[in-house]
Order: structure tokens, then sequence, then C-alpha cells
């Protein structure tokens, strides 16, 4: 991050350094505050701070008497040619793969390894342990909440692999104390709650390596996330648009933790994508907020996110990129590394463990882009090439077994022991002191508490923005 102050430039690695600085202004930047409540976190280059902006990636600036003079990037995404087969493409991602992972081991101190037991980090691990006889991994287990807990995949793809293997329990009450935690850790809102697993996994890794591999970048490289298939899904279902509307009004209640429940919240989000404008469908799956339901008077409707999405979808284009390689192309420059690569930064270095991603690597990304987006999403399947490349290295438990999230219960936490300090935090002197709209809020919590709507997203979203704003602002 980095700011261009009347006393000079001033730059750091944490925007908590510069908000720090007597002469820095800690003004909101509208933009960044309205990107907050749409996206659930603050892409690059804003920062909260309207003086404070963040360095793109593959970017360098040049600074020369306190200011810049030159803002360029020098590193971007040129995919190599079409491979001509899957079984090329395959081999091709295969060997990329190997050579990434081999120099991410690269350390003067022991390297472990996360292993949630996914496709991602379980195909990391594998690939380690083709370069390397032993290798640590590990994992939490919540044996408070059996519903979140994966820790029996990661225990599969551990005994498969022979990795030393650790898992750590951690009780509802040691992931209570988590989340206060790292919410006040935060020097700028970031409304991902899986920032709070990915805390405790880096803090017990910390205890044993100082190094750890990790499996993210996988899900934007290669077509991971169910928003994609509900991409696909929206397309393939417009002519029954208002009947799918209708249905997604019943008065039926959702709980994530329920299968039932949780069927219902993925049905209402699927309706939401259901608008024969493509723009419009992709902003619906990245859409917290709608613009015009910004809890805050003086940013509702104020629509920062489809300019900045229809310019990354023109960078996509004219690089030749269609459908769904044009939406992976903009999840790795936005989500990427504003959300995923973001957090686990924030997570690991709050403890000094330093994350290695082997797929975020420009020879991986090259040839990720190279294949098409048919070969990834084939039919309703997600990752299907990288499936083709596990398949030499994992058993079929893990290929095969159902996408997980990375969370704990903080929806149903928000309903007992958060619920508390989540309404004294709603309520609190500083909604007011930023404007909040107090019947919108209100409302909300009404909904989620009882269980009307799911509303643990954005009820979440606002607790972090009002922890953050009650450390932080004047």
């Amino acid at each position: 991050v980095y700011a261009a102050l009347p006393e000079g430039f001033a730059f750091a690695s944490e925007l908590r350094t510069l908000a720090t600085l007597p002469e820095f202004p800690r003004e909101l930047d509208p933009d960044a505050l309205a990107l907050y409540f749409t996206l659930n976190y603050i892409p690059h280059p804003h920062t909260i701070f309207a003086r404070a902006r963040k360095l793109e990636p593959g970017h360098a600036l040049r600074v020369r008497n306190g200011r810049v003079i030159r803002h360029w990037r020098w590193f971007d995404l040129n995919p190599g040619p079409s491979p001509r087969s899957p079984e090329e493409a395959r081999e091709h991602l295969e060997a990329a793969l190997l050579e990434s992972v081999r120099l991410h081991l690269v350390a003067d101190v022991p390297v472990g390894a996360f292993l949630s037991g996914g496709l991602d980090s379980s195909l990391v691990v594998a690939l380690a342990r083709h370069h390397q006889g032993d290798l640590r991994t590990f994992t939490v287990s919540f044996p408070d909440f059996p519903t979140y807990d994966e820790s029996r995949w990661a225990r599969i793809a551990a005994g498969h692999l022979e990795t030393r293997h650790t898992e750590i329990p951690v009780t509802a009450e040691e992931a209570l104390a988590t989340v206060e935690k790292v919410v006040d850790h935060l020097d700028e809102p970031f409304g991902d709650s899986s920032l709070i697993p990915a805390s405790i996994v880096s803090e017990v890794t910390r205890r044993h390596v100082k190094v750890a591999l990790s499996g993210d970048g996988g899900d934007e490289f290669f077509a991971g996330y169910n928003k994609y298939q509900g991409l696909r899904l929206a397309a393939w279902l417009q002519p029954f648009r208002p009947l799918l509307r209708l249905l997604s009004r019943l008065p039926l209640p959702e709980q994530r933790g329920s299968r039932v429940g949780e069927r219902v919240r993925q049905f209402r989000k699927l309706v939401r994508t259901l608008h024969p404008d493509r723009l419009q469908r992709l902003l619906a799956t990245y859409t917290l907020f709608h613009p015009g339901e910004i809890p805050h008077p003086g940013l509702r409707g104020r629509d920062v996110l489809a300019p900045l999405l229809s310019g990354l979808l023109e960078e996509a284009h004219r690089k030749g990129f269609r459908g769904l390689d044009a939406v992976l192309f903009v999840d790795s420059r936005l989500v990427l590394p504003g959300d995923m690569l973001f957090k686990v930064d924030m997570a690991s270095m709050r403890v000094a463990l330093e994350v290695r991603v082997p797929f975020v690597d420009p020879e991986v990304a090259r040839i990720a882009f190279s294949i098409p987006g048919k070969w990834k999403l084939r039919g309703l399947t997600r990752k299907w090439i990288l499936r083709k490349v596990a398949e030499q290295w994992l058993p079929p438990e893990i290929l095969h077994r159902p996408k997980g999230g990375f969370g704990i219960p903080l929806g149903e936490w928000m309903r007992g022991p958060l619920k508390k300090s989540l309404e004294e935090t709603l309520f609190s002197p500083e909604a007011e002191k930023l404007g909040l709209d107090d019947a919108s809020v209100r409302a909300l919590l009404e909904e989620h508490l009882a269980r009307k709507r799911d509303r643990f997203w954005e009820l979440w979203n606002l607790f972090v923005l009002l922890r953050w704003a009650g450390r932080w602002l004047p």
C-alpha cells in the first residue's frame, strides 16, 4: 500500500502502518466502502482510506521527489497456444504443476502443507510427496460442529499419500475466541468469514513449521466454484425464469447446516442470477448487497462494481477469452488477489507463517488459461481437466467427494453465543457515525434470528465493518 502525502511518499506492506502516521488522513473512500458492501472485500487498487492505494499484482511504481511519475504493469497473463487434445492439456498441466511444487519446496527450513482433503490441497501434497520423502501435513477438526468438519477427508488423503499428518481439534469455545481476536486484528474491513478457519489452521501449523504449501488458486484457474455451474444453469433456465422466481418467494426457511435449508438458500441464490443480460448474471454471482439495497443511504445505488466488471470483461475479450474463460480471467484478476490470497496472507502473516501457493505460478497460469473452458467445466463437472491430472495421484474418495466449504457455524452462533456481541456492534455509536440505516440493519437481523432468510453474510459484513470502525476511525 502507498500514499502520496504533503510530507512525502509513504509505502508499507500493511495499511495499519500508513494509518498510524500522524499526517495520514483517515478519511473513508466512498467507492471502496460501496465495493465492500457489494463484494464483501475491497479490491485493488482501492483501500478503505481515500488517500491510500494498493499496488495491483504484477504492477510497479516509480517515485521521484515524493510523487509517482510512472505506474505500469510488468507482468501480464499471456496464455500459450491451446492444446490439441485433453490428453495433451493434461500432460502440460501436470508437468507445470510438478515443477511449480518443486520450486515452492525450496527453503532453508522444513516445509509443511495445509491438507483439507479437497482436490486442490490434496494434489499439491501428492506432488510434494513426489519430490521429497517426508512431508508434514496439517488440518483442523471441529468436533463440536460435525457438519463443518472435513477432517475425515484429510485423514483419507494423508493415509493414501503417507504424510506425517497432524490433526488439531478445535472446540467451539476456542473458535469463538479466535473470532474476536482475528476481527480486531484487521486494518481494513474484510468480510470473508473463512478468514476465521484460515487463521485457526495457520496458528496451529505455525507451532510445527515456518513455511506451508496451500492449494489456493485451483478454483479460479480451473472452474472449481459452484457459481460456474450456476451461471451455466442460469443460461439454460432462462425460459423458466418467471416460474422459478415465483417458487423462490415461497416462505421456506433457509439454514446452513440443514440439508433442506441449505438447498433453499442455494436455489434462491441461483434464481438471482436468472437475468437475460450476461453482465447482470455475472454481477449477481459477486453481489452481497445489491447497490439499491446497501444499508447506507449515502451509498445506496452507488454502483461501482458494474463498471469494474465491464472493464475486466473487455480486457478478457481483447485477449480472446469468451464465456467461462472470460469469467475465470475476471476471477483471477479480482477474486483471487482481492479475496482468497489476501485472506491467506492476513491469516498466516498474523502468526509469522509463510504460505506458498504453487497453483499461482506464472507458468501454471499460462497453461491453465491456454486450456479451453470446455475442458474445465464439462457439463456440470467442475475442474474436469485438473481431475484428469489428479487421477494419477489421488484415491477415488478424494477425486469424487462433494465440494465442501471452509467455514464454521458463525450464522448459528449469531443466534446463540455471538448474539449479544452482534447486537451491541450493529447498534453501536459506530453505526451512527458511519451513517448506516438502522431500520435496514434491524430488518436483516430479525430475518436471520427468525430463520426466515439466512442473512449471515450480510450481518457478518456489517459486524466486521463496525468492529473495524471502532478501532480505526477517529
